[in-house]
């Protein structure tokens, strides 16, 4: 028992980020996706314990260059920030950390000393890393299993009958600027889309504002067509409380068009709770490498050295062009389809023309460049979409609904050092939460569209209009996060909303 004490330690030292990792954002990582990266991680600890044990005859010893080898490993990409940070040239690092386990080799191959308490020493500092973890992960589990055990968003869906409707695509572009960010921030001319949209009879929401600043508030609120405070139970937003995950999935949209008897299709993006649906009769999705894993291989030696091994950027470009053509092909389906389409507008991977967009290093997140990079995908989405909606057009057997949002701005202002709301600029403010907003009805005389609604009332006002529904019109709100509390939310409405 005891000389298993003095060997356990890489595996602990091993698993230790993995846990970290997870604990920092249990929030949004699926469990999956964490058991996955711990099988890889263990594999490697038992590679790296076989190797050094064999080198050095010696079990004890092995174990010990086996952590000080995975300690070097999973800090490497830590280190590698601070070349960014401080401009340190990659080569010193790699000499540095490359000097520092030689001597730690060389203490462990020629030291005559009993490696006994050393050894467990470093199985109790394991162990303390991984309780550490777990602990608070077992504390948020606990306070969620609370909280959803109160609140009923995760209630089987059920589809009922064969009803019919008009096709209804939601087409959701993640940080779309609205009009007036395009013009002021990247001094980009957005008005022949606009026109564009116009000329096939879309009604284009001028004065737009999103809800929220961020994807994870502002898109449950979208498709449950309330504001995230009515969507938990006491009104509590809290890491605990508050699942998106959830809310997304079992969407209070979703709910009422299943209940309809619609076909729900659903076309993922690269970000984890919009990847694919449970309740969705096709997701369509191309090339995925888990968010969480992809964070912990960049974390890793190697990762920032061999990116290009998992080239994210490459893998969203292909994703893109995948989803648009999957798209062409739901107008033929006979019966009545939802189809919610989620593309990220981030990371920026396409030139105006939809050629892959190339980052001189350091480009991709020098603020200048993003000012000029982020007009060019914009372009790119402009002609796609507008081919999209032609098509639609051309091959849509009955009525439809196109709803064309994002789920909030493009959000290009860092927000280093503000720990308050009183600290962001208006501009940063109206940058972040004026969005694009644009519907397409079959019936043209709507009087609940109107040119300042958010998008909480979008689909309040799409159900109205085809299906008669009652939908009450909710007050237009816009919050924004403090910056040092990324579930409180300050009312920023007068300072978000368009001049008259």
């Amino acid at each position: 028992m005891k000389r298993l004490l003095d060997v356990l330690h890489p595996f602990f030292i091993a698993l230790s980020p993995v846990l970290f990792l997870y604990a920092y954002n249990v929030e949004q990582v699926l469990v999956g996706d964490t058991l996955i990266s711990a099988l890889i991680v263990l594999a490697l600890a038992i590679i790296v314990l076989g190797l050094f044990s064999a080198i050095f005859r010696d079990l004890r010893k092995g174990a010990l260059a086996a952590s000080f080898f995975l300690i070097l490993f999973f800090s490497y990409g830590h280190l590698f920030a601070l070349k960014e940070l401080y401009s340190i040239r990659l080569r010193y690092l790699i000499g540095g950390a490359v000097l520092l386990f030689s001597l730690g080799l060389f203490f462990i191959a020629t030291t005559r000393r009993d490696l006994r308490v050393l050894a467990r020493s470093a199985t109790v500092f394991a162990v303390f890393l991984i309780l550490f973890s777990v602990l608070q992960i077992t504390a948020f589990k606990i306070k969620s299993a609370y909280f959803s055990s109160r609140y009923g968003s995760s209630d089987n869906i059920k589809v009922v009958g064969n009803g019919g409707g008009p096709d209804i695509y939601y087409i959701m572009l993640d940080g779309y600027a609205s009009s007036w960010s395009l013009r002021e921030v990247y001094k980009y001319d957005n008005t022949p889309f606009l026109n564009a949209l116009r000329d096939r009879g879309f009604f284009v929401v001028s004065k737009s504002r999103s809800n929220y600043p961020n994807t994870t508030f502002s898109l449950p609120s979208m498709l449950n067509m309330d504001y995230v405070e009515n969507l938990t139970s006491d009104g509590l937003i809290t890491k605990e409380s508050y699942n998106y995950r959830d809310l997304i999935y079992n969407n209070a949209a979703l709910k009422f068009l299943l209940a309809k008897g619609y076909t729900y299709i659903h076309v993922g993006s690269w970000w984890d709770p919009t990847r694919s649906n449970p309740h969705a009769s096709v997701n369509i999705n191309k090339g995925y490498m888990p968010e969480f894993v992809s964070t912990l291989y960049k974390s890793v030696a190697f990762g920032p050295l061999n990116i290009k091994l998992f080239d994210t950027r490459r893998e969203q470009y292909d994703r893109i062009y995948y989803q648009l053509d999957q798209l062409r092909n739901i107008p033929r389906r006979p019966e009545s389809t939802f189809t919610f389409v989620h593309f990220n507008i981030s990371p920026y991977v396409f030139d105006e023309n939809g050629g892959f967009l190339v980052f001189k290093q350091g480009d991709d997140t020098r603020f200048e460049s993003l000012l000029e990079k982020y007009p060019q995908q914009v372009a790119f989405f402009n002609r796609e979409v507008l081919k999209l909606i032609d098509h639609i057009r051309e091959t849509s057997g009955g009525d439809y609904v196109i709803i064309l949002q994002s789920d909030h701005g493009s959000r290009v202002f860092p927000e280093e050092g503000k720990t308050s709301v009183d600290e962001l600029e208006d501009l940063d403010i109206k940058e972040r939460l004026r969005n694009l907003s644009a519907v397409y009805l079959p019936k043209k005389d709507s009087k609940d569209l109107y040119e300042s609604m958010t998008n909480v009332n979008m689909l309040r006002v799409v159900f109205n209009n085809i299906f008669g529904t009652n939908y009450e019109i909710l007050p237009d709100r816009s919050y924004i996060n403090v910056p040092s509390d990324h579930y409180k939310f300050v009312d920023v409405t007068e300072r978000a909303k368009y001049e008259d």
